[in-house]
Order: C-alpha cells, then structure tokens, then sequence
C-alpha cells in the first residue's frame, strides 16, 4: 500500500505481480475494507497461493470510516463465504 519501516514489497491485490502456486500463506489482515474490488483481490489470492495454501483473511463491520487511501466496504459473514466460493474448503466465522 505504501513505503514504510519493515515494507519489502507493494503489490495491488487487483494485479498480484508473483507466479501462480506460488505462495504458502497469505495474511490479509483488515485490508479488505480499503480494496476496491475485494472479488478480484480474493480471486489473486487464490491464484497465487500454493495447492493446500493457506489464506488467512479479517476485516471490520462495526467501524468508523478510516480512509487511507480510501474505505469502501464493511463484509459481513455471507459475504466472506461468498468471495470464498473458488476454495475447496473455508471457515468463516464472527466476533
């Protein structure tokens, strides 16, 4: 998303610029919500990731808005099962 201490790379959710099955595990840490199209960014997700890969995903649904660089979505359980649907197996869950 930006440079920073610690930041190696920037990639685009939309655009994943790394070779398919590439990636063990991937973190998508309250991210979601600032990603324009989450459907795309979920789909490199999967493309990326490694047969079996892991795919650890959260984002807020009761929160202010918070724009860097901008705040578009709040997803709710049915929605995560629904950008999940090309994985073999998912666990959604809420708190």
């Amino acid at each position: 998303m930006r440079e920073g201490p610690g930041v190696d790379v920037i990639l685009s959710l939309h655009n994943i610029n790394l070779t398919s099955e590439s990636i063990g595990t991937i973190l998508c840490m309250d991210t979601l919500e600032h990603v324009e199209y989450p459907r795309k960014a979920v789909e490199e997700a999967y493309r990326v990731l490694k047969p079996n890969g892991t795919l650890i995903m959260s984002s807020i649904m009761a929160f202010h808005i918070h724009d860097y660089p901008a705040d578009y979505w709040r997803f709710t359980p049915e929605a995560f099962k629904s950008l999940h649907n090309p994985f073999e197996s998912t666990f959604v869950d809420f708190a």
